[in-house]
C-alpha cells in the first residue's frame, strides 16, 4: 500500500508501490529514459517496467487463461448439462423408489443403488443436480485432454503448450498495444494539450508528479463531455467534460491527475493488456454474441444465438469479469491514495461525491467487459478520510445537486 502522508507538508512517497522494481523516485538512467519515452520512473529498463505489469494482477491472468485455452467455457457447458440431467435423473429416481417402497407400483427398489434417492424427488432432484454439476464441470475441464489422448504425457504437453502460446499471444498483445498507444487514443479522440490548456495542466502535473516522487507522462485532451480521465501504458487523457464541470478547479484537477499518476506509475495499463491479450480469443466470439444481443432485433434469431453459446456469455459474465473486478478494485483503492500523498485530498472526494460512477472512463470494450465493476463511491470516500475529522452527511465536499422533477400527467388531464 502506498503510504500516506500529510497534505500540508506537501508529502512524497518514500515507499516503493507494490510491483514496481525499485522504491518510488527519479530513474536513475536519463539514456534509458530516452529509449523509452514517457515509461514510468523507478524501472531498471523498459523490459523490467512491462514484466512488473505484465504478472501484477495474477487472479485475472489464471481465469483468463483458463476461459480462453484451458476448457473453462466446455467445463460450464458439461456443468449446465450434467447440472439439468442429474436433477431429472435424482428426481425421477427419488419418485420411482418411493411409490415403489408405498406398493403405488411393482418393487423397483433394486434399481436403485443410492438410499439418498430413495427419500423423494426433492432430495433426489437436489442431490442429482449436485453430483451432475461437478461432475459435468470435471468432465468438461479434463475430458478433452484425457479423451484425445490416452498418454498422459502427451496430454501434459498439450497443456504445457496451450500455456505457452496463451503467454507469447498475451506478450504480443501487450508489446503492440504500447507501442501503437498513442496513435490508438488519438484514434478514439484524444489530441494535445492546446497551449491555453498546457498553461494550466502541466504545472498541475508536474507539481503532483513531483510530489509522487516520480516524472510526469504526455497529458492528452479528449473533447468528450463525459466526466472523467484515463490512464494508459505512456499517457494520460483528461475529458474536456472533467475541466469543465468543475469550472478548471486546480484542486479537482489535481486530485484526478494523481488518481491516474498512480496508475501510469503502477503499470495498471500493462497489466489490463496482459489480460486482454490472453484473453483474446473467447473475447471476440464474446463481442460477436453481444452485438447479435444488443442489434438484432429478431427474437428467434437472438434465441438460437444465445442457445448454442450460452457457455461462453456464463463464463464470460459470471466467472471472468467478478475475478477482474477484484484486482480492478485493488488498483483503484491504491490510485486514490495518491491524491492524498500530493496534498490533493478533498478535490478528489470533491469529484467521487459528485459522480454516480468512476472517473476512470473506458476508453474501449475491452474496459467495459473487463474492468466494469469498480469499488463503490461512498467505500472510496471513507478510505479517503483524513483522521481526526468528522466526515458526515451529507457529504461536505459534495456540490449541490438539482432536484430531480418528473411532470407525470394525470387522468383527468388527459381526457
Amino acid at each position: 500500500m502506498v503510504s500516506v502522508g500529510s497534505p500540508g507538508e506537501g508529502s512524497v512517497a518514500q515507499q516503493s508501490v507494490p510491483g514496481a522494481a525499485t522504491p518510488l523516485g527519479r530513474d536513475p538512467s536519463p539514456e534509458a529514459a530516452r529509449r523509452w519515452r514517457f515509461r514510468p520512473p523507478g524501472y531498471g529498463s523498459a523490459a523490467i517496467w512491462l514484466v512488473s505489469g505484465l504478472f501484477r494482477d495474477r487472479r485475472s491472468l489464471l481465469i483468463a487463461l483458463g476461459a480462453a485455452w484451458l476448457n473453462l467455457p466446455l467445463a460450464v457447458f458439461g456443468a449446465g448439462v450434467g447440472l439439468v440431467g442429474g436433477a431429472l435423473g435424482g428426481a425421477s429416481s427419488g419418485i420411482l423408489a418411493g411409490l415403489s417402497d408405498r406398493g403405488v407400483i411393482p418393487n423397483f427398489h433394486g434399481l436403485f443403488t443410492s438410499p439418498l434417492l430413495e427419500v423423494g424427488g426433492i432430495v433426489g432432484t437436489v442431490v442429482g443436480g449436485l453430483v451432475g454439476l461437478v461432475a459435468g464441470f470435471l468432465a468438461g475441464l479434463l475430458g478433452p485432454w484425457l479423451a484425445l489422448f490416452a498418454q498422459p504425457v502427451t496430454a501434459l504437453a498439450l497443456v504445457i503448450g496451450q500455456v505457452v502460446g496463451a503467454v507469447v499471444i498475451g506478450l504480443l498483445y501487450v508489446t503492440v498495444s504500447v507501442a501503437i498507444e498513442g496513435w490508438v487514443l488519438r484514434l478514439q479522440g484524444a489530441r494535445r494539450m492546446s497551449r491555453r490548456e498546457a498553461a494550466l495542466l502541466t504545472p498541475i502535473v508536474e507539481e503532483c508528479a513531483s510530489r509522487l516522487g516520480i516524472t510526469s507522462p504526455r497529458v492528452l485532451i479528449d473533447d468528450s463531455n463525459q466526466v472523467s480521465a484515463a490512464s494508459g501504458a505512456r499517457h494520460i487523457v483528461v475529458n474536456l467534460g472533467l475541466l469543465d464541470e468543475f469550472h478548471y478547479d486546480p484542486a479537482v484537477i489535481g486530485g484526478v491527475v494523481s488518481h491516474e499518476l498512480v496508475h501510469w506509475r503502477n503499470a495498471d495499463a500493462v497489466a489490463h493488456a496482459m489480460v486482454r491479450g490472453i484473453l483474446l480469443p473467447i473475447y471476440v466470439l464474446y463481442l460477436l454474441i453481444n452485438t447479435v444481443r444488443v442489434r438484432i432485433h429478431n427474437p428467434l434469431l437472438v434465441f438460437l444465438v444465445l442457445a448454442f453459446t450460452w457457455p461462453i456469455d456464463i463464463t464470460v459474465r459470471r466467472i471472468v469479469m467478478p475475478v477482474q473486478a477484484l484486482d480492478v478494485r485493488t488498483a483503484e483503492y491504491m490510485a486514490d491514495q495518491g491524491a492524498v500523498l500530493t496534498g490533493h485530498r478533498d478535490g478528489l472526494r470533491h469529484v467521487l461525491s459528485w459522480l454516480q460512477g468512476s472517473v476512470d472512463g473506458g476508453r474501449n470494450g475491452w474496459e467495459q467487459t473487463l474492468c466494469a465493476s469498480h469499488p463503490p463511491n461512498e467505500l472510496r470516500l471513507e478510505r479517503l478520510e483524513e483522521r481526526g475529522r468528522d466526515y458526515g452527511l451529507p457529504d461536505g465536499d459534495a456540490p449541490p445537486r438539482a432536484l430531480r422533477v418528473e411532470v407525470v400527467r394525470t387522468w383527468r388531464q388527459t381526457r
